[in-house]
């Protein structure tokens, strides 16, 4: 098999899973092969052209005949970028004085910088450094030449214009941006990257593209086609049930209701999501009869279909066939579609809910707030909460026993957690303070938000990048939190029969969620948070029983039983927050 077909296939394979490529089919001989000859042409004339061009040594060709090379595939060569710099001036008294641009400051080693523009400054325009009893001024200045050889260390610039009362220069910090001109070996490299499609059409296009330019993104994961993750492919298209659900058993234990316990143990839910205009044959013995469906309700395994039995009850205590030749919803993957789910981390803002005025915006360098009223706040997301803290109402300062806890203090609410990231569509997310104590005082709301993840999306909006089958998925941005007491039996003198480091020890073995273990503070609470990609906790089998209470944010309880020979799994909802509120020791 050549390589171009074994391309197509793939590249054909990934984008529909289901398609049948082999030999006789119609997609191999109808688009497959033809394109295979076409495309084997075309891919031996670009070889041959490449090794013309660029034999085994990239940088024994000229920069011009590389540029011409890569223009052919769209891709250009990064022509690098200045560094810029902080140059600071220290004199001796408070002096007025003037720069240039023209005028240069220079490292050590020879290396050069000018001033972004020339400037005249007063005496008055200094300083004061208590440090060195020295006055000072700062200048932005940028290298004179494109390279990462000018991404200097800090106090690496010694000397400068010839200035009355100058006392000394240098730079208090390093400088940034610098970047060297791409090589003709680097150059190639992009090439052979454009070639072999970075693009957002594919899984591996989007995985590359991130990789190489989002660099403030720490984890993400790409969802297409036939994946358990992707979901805006999904498409409800209209079926008769009968053609999927074949006669079953049932007891009747209602003059009106049919209950088949098993029912889903049989049949995926996707078969039976909802039913219209359905009518249920029912046989029992030799009475046969066609009833109209009034409602279904599904519950785990069980389905249960009341029917309209006015004509003729259903014999209690029977055994009856029945088959369902209503409509149901069949859900389908429609293909075409790839996500996204990214998260960064770094916390960029906070913002303050003022009790006592109401609406009163303390601090915020986010623009993404849209809404304060009273003890609540609506923000737009991505973002994750990380501290909630009352303060002072006079000073705002924190109080030091301002910390709320998630659950009795304050709750999130969201909406439309399906969202995407840009900017147009962004979801809500609501802080609500809970505890009427708290009423009064000022609250501060500390929260991570990833500027990168909109970055992506303005990435992929560009008209010459646009892919309409990709965007970002805001709502893994929403991390599980643990926040727990460990409940533990006690001695007869009251004093706990399991310690810290024992807890700390198997709790360590007892949940995988790709961090770590836990870290537990005290005898009897831990607290952790969990990645936002991980939505199940595996636990294993351990020498001590544990039951866990999970509580989601909108105060829904799950409780979770295992012994020391049977693990379990927590299944935790993509679309909340969790956070788990007990867990007991025995």
């Amino acid at each position: 098999m050549s390589a171009t077909l074994e391309y197509l296939i793939q590249q054909l394979k990934e984008l529909n899973p289901y398609l049948d490529t082999r030999v006789g089919t119609g997609a191999r001989d109808i688009i497959i092969g033809p394109m295979s000859n076409i495309l084997s042409d075309l891919k031996s004339d670009v070889d041959n052209l490449l090794d013309d061009w660029t034999a085994t040594d990239a940088d024994s060709v000229s920069e011009d005949i590389m540029d011409q090379i890569a223009s052919v595939y769209m891709v250009g060569r990064d022509d690098g970028s200045n560094a810029t710099v902080t140059v600071r001036l220290y004199f001796s008294t408070p002096t007025d004085f003037s720069v240039r641009a023209s005028d240069a400051f220079t490292t050590g080693d020879g290396l050069i910088f000018y001033p972004e523009e020339g400037i005249a400054v007063s005496a008055n325009a200094l300083t004061y450094d208590s440090a060195t009893s020295y006055y000072y001024y700062d200048i932005s200045c940028e290298a004179e030449s494109v390279g990462s050889e000018y991404v200097v260390a800090a106090d690496m610039i010694v000397s400068g214009p010839s200035l009355s009362n100058l006392a000394y220069i240098t730079n208090p910090g390093a400088a940034s941006g610098g970047t060297s001109r791409q090589t003709n070996a680097e150059l190639l490299e992009t090439i052979q990257n454009s070639i072999s499609g970075q693009s957002m059409e594919t899984v591996s296009g989007i995985n590359s593209i991130i990789d190489n330019n989002f660099s403030g993104v720490n984890s993400y994961y790409v969802a297409g086609f036939g994946d358990l993750l992707m979901e805006r492919d999904v498409q409800a298209i209209p079926c008769r049930l009968a053609n999927y659900v074949s006669w079953r058993s049932a007891v009747i234990n209602n003059v009106t209701t049919i209950t088949d316990a098993t029912f889903f143990s049989q049949v995926s839910l996707d078969d039976v999501t909802t039913l219209y205009s359905g009518k249920v044959l029912v046989k029992v013995g030799t009475i046969t009869n066609t009833y109209d469906v009034l409602s279904v309700t599904v519950s785990g395994d069980s389905l249960t279909v009341v029917l309209d039995t006015t004509s003729l009850p259903l014999p209690v205590g029977s055994t009856c066939q029945y088959i369902i030749y209503g409509h149901s919803y069949y859900k389908v993957h429609r293909g075409n579609k790839i996500d996204i789910w990214a998260s960064g981390t770094e916390l960029t803002s906070y913002f303050v809910i003022d009790d006592a005025e109401s609406s009163n915006l303390i601090s915020s360098s986010n623009d993404n707030i849209v809404d304060i009223n009273g003890s609540a706040a609506t923000l737009y997301f991505p973002m994750t909460i990380t501290r909630v803290v009352a303060l002072d109402p006079f000073t705002y300062s924190e109080l030091a026993t301002g910390n709320m806890a998630l659950g009795s203090d304050f709750s999130i609410t969201s909406t439309d957690l399906g969202v995407r990231g840009s900017t147009t569509e962004d979801g809500k997310i609501t802080i609500n303070i809970l505890d009427s104590s708290w009423t009064g005082l000022p609250v501060k709301v500390e929260y991570s938000y990833d500027s990168d993840i909109i970055s992506i999306q303005d990435y992929i909006n560009d008209n010459s990048l646009r892919s309409p089958a990709v965007d970002v998925l805001a709502r893994k941005m929403y991390n599980v939190y643990v926040d727990a007491s460990v409940v533990v039996p006690k001695g007869p003198l009251g004093r706990p029969l399991i310690q810290s480091s024992a807890i700390e020890s198997f709790m360590g073995d007892y949940f995988n969620y790709n961090k770590g273990p836990f870290g537990i503070s005290g005898t009897f609470s831990f607290w952790d948070m969990w990645n936002s990609f991980v939505s199940r906790l595996t636990r294993a089998a351990t020498s001590i029983d544990l039951t866990f209470s999970v509580v989601d944010l909108d105060g829904n309880e799950a409780v979770y039983t295992t012994d020391n020979t049977n693990p379990q799994a927590i299944s935790i909802n993509n679309n909340c927050m969790y956070y788990i509120r007990t867990i007991s020791v025995s």
